[in-house]
């Protein structure tokens, strides 16, 4: 424990705070706090706290005692996710915020968009290439990988060939691919076969790769 580190000494009974006063705790220096707090809000699905969410997201001091930290913000972008809250404006600004982990959580929680292939999303999420962050350059290749947009693989490609000493981003992209050829090929090998039958094969080949592989490799030999 730090020197500097004072302790909460209050008894938490967040079940019987109000969730105004739940937002508050987004921003305590206790994780514990942090999560419990972030967990209630989405569970209760109050929606009245949305606008001071907004505001903690994007740095502004709100119901807090002082100015949210990156946790806090961080805290605030998922609890906004949880609430099916979260727009487009607000990831904007996160995207830009001056913390990495603020911007990788935008990036991550964008996906929301990316799925819906979000033009306006997609060229935000372009911007942020050649991001000086490790991690941001990271979750933007998870995140836009599985977009067939020809915006998003352009950017995915660029990634890929601007970060060649990057291992995450090139071991991650390799294993995807590897992944989604197999099951390719296991959808052409089980096309004929009935739902039922399928879904027997595809369990049986989960759980010999979960089990039997390390001994016999991956095609049973």
């Amino acid at each position: 424990v730090h020197d500097d580190f004072k302790p909460d000494t209050r008894r938490p009974s967040m079940l019987k705070e109000s969730s105004a006063q739940l937002v508050t705790y987004l921003d305590h220096p206790n994780g514990w706090w942090r999560d419990n707090a972030q967990q209630l809000l989405i569970t209760r699905q109050d929606q009245s706290v949305i606008p001071n969410l907004k505001k903690i997201a994007l740095g502004e001091q709100a119901v807090l005692r002082n100015k949210p930290g990156a946790l806090a913000r961080i805290h605030a972008l998922w609890t906004l996710e949880g609430l099916e809250a979260i727009d487009k404006p607000t990831l904007f600004q996160a995207l830009k915020d001056a913390d990495p982990q603020v911007r990788k959580t935008a990036v991550w929680i964008s996906e929301i968009f990316i799925k819906k292939n979000d033009r306006g999303m997609i060229e935000k999420l372009a911007e942020l290439k050649n991001d000086s962050s490790y991690d941001v350059r990271v979750q933007l290749s998870l995140s836009l990988r599985t977009n067939e947009t020809p915006m998003a693989k352009n950017v995915l490609k660029e990634l890929l060939a601007s970060n060649k000493e990057n291992q995450m981003i090139q071991f991650s992209y390799a294993t995807f691919v590897k992944a989604r050829e197999t099951a390719l090929l296991e959808a052409q090998r089980t096309k004929n076969l009935s739902a039922e039958d399928r879904e027997l094969v595809t369990t049986g080949a989960t759980i010999y790769k979960q089990l039997c592989a390390n001994c016999h490799g991956e095609g049973g030999r």
